[in-house]
């Protein structure tokens, strides 16, 4: 399966309801491929989707952009996504965790990082370039779409928006990114973005 999606279990000929669908993510692995052995069933990937974070659903720099760039810093390019969010504008969750971050940073500014569980793999999200200290705490738990802080240009920025990265807990010893400190690509996350 593919990072993004979530796996729903189907009887066989059977419709998807209620009480069909099991989320991988809220089963151990050996339990999972008991109910796999156990059933007449098949396999549909599903994606997971990120709730897009600002109100402006414009992306403004894509995830591996201007690597001559970037290479300054080690990194193969853009290390996140940035996207449209007007000075003062609300920052939304797009996942549900634990905040496990609020500081600011010389490149990020104002900052909020949350720690997330999918599918039994730990991610790190990193909302950057925010108004001013988030009023969350950490080791807050936060759901999806509640209020992270306001959008503003804060750190190394040259405008308004919300920087926003994806790291996936070893996503580089697995081979899965060439980018340092198991940052990912989040794009297909989030259904705007999706071919």
């Amino acid at each position: 399966m593919s990072d993004g999606h979530i796996i729903i279990v189907k009887k066989t000929g059977g419709a998807i309801d209620e009480d069909t669908i099991i989320i991988r993510e809220a089963l151990k692995p050996e339990l999972y491929a008991q109910i796999l052995e156990l059933a007449e069933t098949e396999v549909i990937s599903m994606p997971i989707t990120f709730l897009w974070p600002t109100h402006s659903k414009v992306l403004t720099q894509s995830f591996g952009n201007n690597p001559a760039y970037y290479g300054q810093w080690g990194l193969p390019g853009h290390e996140g996504l940035d996207m449209r969010a007007a000075m003062g504008s609300s920052i939304v969750a797009a996942w549900g965790g634990k905040v496990i971050g609020n500081y600011k940073g010389t490149a990020y500014g104002w900052t909020i990082k949350t720690e997330v569980e999918i599918r039994g793999d730990t991610y790190e999200m990193i909302y950057a370039h925010m108004e001013s200290q988030s009023k969350l705490s950490v080791g807050q738990v936060i759901q999806k779409g509640d209020f992270i802080g306001l959008a503003d240009s804060t750190g190394n920025s040259t405008g308004s928006h919300l920087h926003f990265t994806l790291k996936k807990r070893g996503a580089k010893a697995a081979g899965k990114t060439d980018y340092k400190n198991d940052i990912i690509d989040p794009t297909n996350y989030f259904e705007e973005l999706r071919d």
